[in-house]
């Protein structure tokens, strides 16, 4: 594992990852809550202790409430409260999915100011990164410290491109095991075995009859938020700088989807920026 720090030479540190996270058994998923926005009501979990200071985490591309692998957020929530939420028009939120980028991310402020925080830690996880960036600059006074996984800047000539086909693979009608494991894992033994054991939880965990998968129209939308941000159209890649919250930026340095290049622009442009770089 790479690490990388600003304000003082560049340190280098190479680490072990931790034992796989293992299932919890007695780990139990929270009954979805639903909170009144001003146009849209959103379906929102809560884990973990209910005080100390808020995570909340923006989601994938195409996911929902139950994406989630359960022992990531039992581990994220041991000592803190931690929200999980679909955004507008996602499964059990009403509402239509915007088609930029800027709106989620005001419905995302939306949704923290209604559930009466003043200032919450944001993860923000592929397409959600895009989204937690926008609102680092656009709500900055409800960000109080940034992390952003597997994700990238918005457009510029500095973007890595993804690799050829992986839009062919995200966008397929259904995801099965193999989509996934390919998409969010390395083509490699030791995290193919991980990728095996994450899906088993995630779907085990999963109820189709109260948190029904996204759909194609979810989908085109969603597309199209991106296909804009990446485009470079909404100047997001230059407000990077303006993002004054503390930043851990987090990549795998297989990803097929965002390149570690990608992750290293983020670095350079957001001031208050640590990055780490993890074998997939």
């Amino acid at each position: 594992m790479i690490w990388m720090m600003k304000r003082a030479i560049p340190v280098l540190v190479v680490a072990t990852f931790a034992a796989p996270l293992q299932a919890n058994e007695k780990t139990e998923r929270p009954a979805t809550q639903f909170l009144n926005g001003s146009d849209v009501v959103y379906a929102y979990r809560t884990y973990g202790p209910e005080t100390g200071r808020p995570l909340i985490l923006s989601h994938r591309f195409r996911a929902n409430l139950d994406d989630w692998d359960p022992a990531f957020l039992a581990e994220i929530s041991e000592n803190r409260p931690v929200v999980t939420f679909n955004s507008v028009g996602v499964s059990t939120s009403s509402g239509n999915v915007p088609t930029d980028i800027e709106s989620m991310a005001d419905s995302m402020a939306e949704f923290i100011r209604g559930l009466g925080y003043e200032k919450a830690d944001i993860l923000g996880w592929s397409m959600g990164g895009f989204v937690v960036q926008e609102l680092a600059t656009r709500h900055s006074e409800l960000v109080d410290r940034l992390i952003l996984v597997g994700t990238g800047p918005g457009g510029s000539p500095k973007t890595p491109a993804p690799v050829e086909g992986v839009f062919a693979v995200a966008t397929e009608p259904e995801y099965n095991a193999d989509h996934r494991a390919y998409l969010f894992f390395a083509d490699a033994p030791s995290s193919l075995s991980r990728a095996e054991a994450s899906i088993e939880r995630i779907d085990a965990h999963r109820d189709p009859s109260r948190e029904p998968a996204t759909t194609v129209a979810v989908m085109q939308n969603q597309a199209a938020a991106i296909e804009a941000y990446f485009s470079g159209a909404n100047g997001a890649f230059g407000r990077l700088g303006a993002i004054s919250a503390p930043t851990l930026i987090l990549a795998g340095d297989r990803d097929p989807y965002f390149p570690v290049a990608g992750a290293l622009h983020l670095y350079s442009e957001i001031p208050n920026s640590r990055l780490s770089v993890a074998p997939m």
